[in-house]
């Protein structure tokens, strides 16, 4: 988002989506037809990535970067202090205050100072989070708005002090909640072999006892976070500091079974646990893993006389738009020598992850060479990054129907549409899922869709009318699969939907959920599974 502040009579904040310029408009030679010219002062990235318009107070800007809210120096554009608490998505002066509508729904009023973050009062108002709008004030009335309620608040004197003590978070019963307790609470001498204990008796993290997991970090930090599938996946979690400490805390309900991958964050920096040697690779770097449990075996099946198939890469010139994109084609072993026979085509929207994470090109080579699945090609479809975002970018199903398949069917044996499977997951679901309907497809595997709120009432229940879908579906999610109130993103509930929807419609739907979040682990467990329903041996 963009906009304009004005600072004093010549300079002015000019904002945008990650960055903020202070502009100084003055008269004189250059100006053309006005007679003003405009010179940049300063840039910077400390007011950005917020649709917050951010507030001059006496010679400092108050405003958000992404959700944290920042104090920055008009005259020279640094950073002065910046703070997670309290989150959200715009802001207002008032006198010397700013009203903030925080991420969990409260209203909250800042000191606008340079001092550093200094919070004088929050009052709840929504359960839910998802607050776009900055708070309005007329009169003796704050006004706060969400997508569903408008709310006044009264303002009057403090009857007494401004802010309640905050309840400390739910530990847990336990050894270590009992250490914790010693820690906040107990004399210096009892402090200070607590922390002698904590740090010997614990040396790793998480820790699990009376059904909680305890994450355990230390180190001297300004700000630190958890973010990871205990907690929907995205939504960051603040770590409590030990009091006098250099410890933080946090704990979430454990589930008996099951894997959670998670990672710390200072600020926009996130890194793995220090204290948990168990890591994974993801498309969005390394993460901590944390398993609760007996883990089930994940990965393909281990084969090592099987043949291999091959896996050929090809630049594909789109026409929607005018640019090149990459598609993959797993050939089974013997597709060569066979130059008659036409193959079940199976096409992974998310090509790339789903060889490098997802480990598919492994399973193919498991199952056929145990014979436990038909032979096939595989498709792996990859759009480049730009293509997800631009305003512009043509549908998916687009690209797929003028490009991609024209290009497959003149260069492979592919078998009829009845004989093809779509293996989509997150965003790609939405559009992908309705080409697979309208061309008739044979199988349809949803993996954690992430569905637009309005998909399973608009647009899927139109692209099913009248249908009679003769066609197997699979859709799985995790027990601790991405949930954010700010996207409308509840993949549980939505894949339960989309299930049934596809049920109603006559399609033979399997839906399970499994252990763990939205990851490739999780997802490339099911991989076998969906391959062998959608591609028994022949018998």
């Amino acid at each position: 988002s963009g906009g304009a502040v004005p600072i004093d009579g010549s300079r002015i904040l000019v904002t945008q989506w990650d960055k903020s310029h202070l502009v100084e408009v003055t008269s004189g030679p250059g100006g053309g037809d006005t007679g003003l010219v405009a010179r940049g002062v300063w840039t910077s990235a400390s007011l950005g990535s917020s649709y917050a318009v951010p507030i001059a107070r006496d010679g400092y800007l108050y405003g958000f970067s992404r959700r944290f809210l920042s104090c920055v120096d008009v005259e020279s554009g640094e950073l002065v202090w910046r703070s997670r608490p309290p989150g959200g998505q715009g802001l207002i002066g008032v006198d010397e205050h700013l009203l903030v509508v925080s991420d969990d729904g409260s209203l909250v009023s800042v000191e606008a100072t340079p001092e550093g973050y200094r919070e004088t009062g929050r009052l709840p108002l929504f359960d839910r989070r998802r607050v776009m709008t900055p708070p309005s004030f007329a009169g003796d009335r704050i006004y706060v708005r969400d997508l569903e309620e408008l709310v006044a608040v009264d303002v009057a004197p403090a009857a007494g002090p401004a802010l309640a003590s905050a309840p400390a978070p739910e530990s847990g019963d336990g050894p270590l909640s009992a250490l914790l307790a010693r820690i906040e609470g107990g004399s210096a001498d009892e402090r200070t072999a607590a922390l002698e204990r904590l740090e010997a008796d614990y040396p790793e993290s998480p820790v699990v006892e009376a059904g909680r997991a305890h994450f355990l970090y230390r180190g001297d930090e300004p700000d630190l976070v958890v973010i990871g599938d205990m907690n929907g996946g995205h939504v960051p979690v603040p770590m409590r500091r030990l009091a006098a400490t250099d410890w933080f805390h946090a704990s979430f309900p454990s589930p008996a079974v099951g894997r959670w991958e998670y990672r710390f964050g200072v600020f926009e920096e996130t890194r793995v646990d220090p204290r948990n040697p168990r890591t994974v690779e993801t498309p969005e770097g390394a993460r901590s893993v944390a398993v609760f449990g007996e883990e089930a075996p994940s990965g393909p099946p281990t084969c090592p006389d099987c043949p291999r198939g091959t896996v050929t890469s090809h630049g594909i010139q789109s026409t929607v738009p005018e640019r090149s994109y990459k598609v993959s084609v797993y050939t089974p072993t013997g597709y060569a020598a066979d130059g008659e026979a036409r193959y079940p085509t199976v096409i992974w929207a998310q090509g790339e992850a789903a060889q490098q994470f997802g480990e598919v090109v492994a399973w193919l080579d498991g199952l056929i060479g145990r014979a436990e699945m038909e032979p096939v090609l595989g498709v792996f479809f990859e759009l480049p990054d730009a293509a997800w975002w631009e305003q512009s970018r043509p549908r998916f199903e687009e690209i797929l129907a003028q490009d991609v398949m024209p290009f497959l069917e003149s260069n492979y044996r592919l078998a009829p549409s009845s004989e093809r499977a779509l293996v989509l997951g997150g965003w790609s679901v939405t559009n992908m899922l309705l080409w697979g309907i309208e061309h008739e497809v044979g199988a349809i595997a949803a993996q954690s869709p992430f569905l637009a709120e309005y998909f399973l009432d608009r647009d899927l229940q139109s692209a099913l009318a009248g249908e009679d879908l003769d066609m197997r579906v699979h859709v799985d999610w995790g027990s601790h699969d991405q949930w954010n109130p700010d996207w409308g993103l509840d993949v549980a509930g939505q894949s339960v939907g989309l299930a049934d929807a596809l049920r109603e419609a006559g399609a033979d739907v399997v839906a399970v959920e499994t252990p763990g979040g939205a990851n490739w682990t999780r997802w490339s467990a099911e991989t076998g599974r969906i391959l062998r329903r959608f591609f028994p041996p022949p018998v």
